[in-house]
C-alpha cells in the first residue's frame, strides 16, 4: 500500500465520535500503512459482506457481492427443487466471505487512497445506513417467512424422501426479486456517486 499519513486516511473514514469502529480503523491503519501487517481480519466485513461494504460506500462491490448472492440463492433453489445434491453450493460463498474478511479492510483503504490521490474531499457521512436498512429489514423478514414455510414443509412431509416446497415459492421469488431491486439500486449509486466525483 503507497505510503499516505494515518491521519489523512483517517479523516476520510472517522464519524468523529470516538466509536469502536474509529478505534479499529485507527488500529488498522497503524498495522497496514507501515507493512506490519498486509491484512487486517474485520469481522462486520466477514458476517455481513455486501451490507458492511454498502455501509463503507463502496457501492460497486457491494452490488457485485449481491449478484453473487443471488445467482448462487436461485442455482441453490433449483437444486432442491430438483432434489439434486447440494454439497458444493456453500464453499465459494465461504471463500469470498473469508476473503472479504481478511483483506476487505485492506481493500477499503486502498479505495480511500484511490480518492485522496484524485484529489477528492472527504464525505460527509463516511457511512450509509440508509441502504444498509433498505437491503437488511424487507430481506430479513421475507427469508425468515420463508424458513418457517419451509420448515412446515418438512414437518408434513417428514415421512417421505422428497417434500414439497410449492407453498412458499411466492415468498421465495419475492426474495429474490428484492435482491435484484437492490442490486439496480446499488449500481445507481455507484454510477451516481462516480459523476459527483468527477
Amino acid at each position: 500500500m503507497a505510503r499516505i499519513s494515518k491521519q489523512t486516511l483517517l479523516n476520510y473514514i472517522e464519524k468523529g465520535d470516538g466509536n469502536e469502529a474509529d478505534r479499529y480503523y485507527q488500529q488498522a491503519a497503524e498495522k497496514l500503512l507501515t507493512g506490519e501487517r498486509h491484512f487486517y481480519w474485520n469481522w462486520p466485513a466477514t458476517f455481513f459482506s455486501s451490507y458492511w461494504l454498502a455501509y463503507r460506500r463502496m457501492y460497486l462491490e457491494a452490488a457485485l457481492f449481491q449478484l453473487f448472492f443471488l445467482y448462487t440463492g436461485v442455482l441453490s433453489h433449483i437444486l432442491v427443487i430438483n432434489y439434486t445434491f447440494l454439497a458444493l453450493i456453500p464453499f465459494p460463498r465461504i471463500l469470498l466471505i473469508v476473503g472479504l474478511g481478511l483483506f476487505g479492510t485492506r481493500y477499503y483503504f486502498s479505495t480511500i487512497k484511490v480518492k485522496i490521490l484524485k484529489g477528492l474531499k472527504p464525505a460527509e457521512r463516511p457511512i450509509d445506513k440508509f441502504i444498509v436498512h433498505l437491503m437488511i429489514w424487507p430481506q430479513l423478514i421475507l427469508s425468515s417467512l420463508i424458513g418457517i414455510f419451509s420448515f412446515r414443509e418438512i414437518l408434513e412431509n417428514i415421512d417421505t424422501p422428497k417434500f414439497n416446497i410449492n407453498s412458499n415459492q411466492f415468498l421465495m421469488y419475492s426474495n429474490y426479486a428484492w435482491a435484484a431491486f437492490i442490486i439496480i439500486f446499488l449500481f445507481y449509486k455507484y454510477f451516481k456517486t462516480k459523476s459527483n466525483d468527477q
